[in-house]
Formats: structure tokens, C-alpha cells, sequence
């Protein structure tokens, strides 16, 4: 049985994904060889939390991070269909001069109708790649369902 989080829907009560993947060097576009794997797994508690988790590794100089760890949670406030998320991304860049980046994200969704939502995020990152400064990102995304 397979879970994702669509359209905002807590599915399933719990569950745990693994992966891999491997790309084929490309050397027209400058891509190495590699591969890695990814696992995952979330649990929902009572329909209105879900708390989920997410451990990838890679060898190779195609993806961006080497390790990476996420973390966090969904939670329904039981205003109409909202949710409101909270995540953390730990990740090791592959680039051995960069440092370790920290990424957290806020977000809440505002479900006004059955078929328009509005959302709201907010993400802090920590030591990004290429970039001496620690920006602050905002974000505002509407959905309209037909």
C-alpha cells in the first residue's frame, strides 16, 4: 500500500517507502554517473497529524546533497479543510567546499472553498550553497480546482 499527501489529504495511517535511483553519465552535458537511495516513512495520528520522516544517500557528482535528512509534521486545525506543515532538511552538499545547508519551511494552507485554497510559506535557509548571506523566503500560491 502506497501513501502520498495529495491535494492535502492525510492518507493512510502509516507506512514506509524505500528507493533508489541511478543516472547515467552524460558527458555532452557534464552529468556523472550515480546513484543513491531514499528512505521514507510517515504516520497519521487520530486524521489530524501527520508526522513524517525522509533519509537519502548518494554517490556521485549529479545529485546536490551526498546525505540528507528531513523531518516534520502536518496538523489539520480543524478550521474547514486547512493544514498547517512544519519541515526541516538537513543536507551534506556533494561539493566538499560547501557546508552544511539547513532548510525549514512553514507553510499554511487556507482551504476557502472545496475548490480554491490559498497558501502561505515561509522557509529559512541556513548556509546555502553559493551564497554568503542566510535569505529568508516568502511564498503565496493559489489553487483553483474545476
Amino acid at each position: 500500500m502506497s501513501s502520498t499527501l495529495v491535494s492535502g489529504c492525510l492518507s493512510y495511517l502509516a507506512n514506509v517507502h524505500v528507493g533508489g535511483f541511478h543516472v547515467d553519465a552524460r558527458a555532452d552535458a557534464g552529468v556523472p554517473e550515480s546513484h543513491g537511495a531514499v528512505l521514507s516513512g510517515n504516520v497519521t495520528i487520530d486524521e489530524q497529524v501527520m508526522l513524517f520522516g525522509r533519509l537519502g544517500y548518494s554517490e556521485g557528482g549529479a545529485p546536490i546533497a551526498k546525505r540528507a535528512a528531513t523531518g516534520g509534521f502536518l496538523w489539520r486545525p480543524g478550521a474547514y479543510d486547512d493544514l498547517f506543515g512544519l519541515g526541516v532538511t538537513v543536507a551534506d552538499p556533494v561539493d566538499r567546499a560547501l557546508k552544511t545547508q539547513t532548510t525549514t519551511e512553514a507553510f499554511y494552507r487556507f482551504d476557502l472553498s472545496d475548490n480554491l485554497a490559498v497558501t502561505t510559506s515561509v522557509q529559512y535557509l541556513h548556509n546555502p550553497g553559493f551564497n554568503a548571506k542566510n535569505p529568508w523566503v516568502f511564498g503565496v500560491r493559489g489553487r483553483f480546482n474545476l
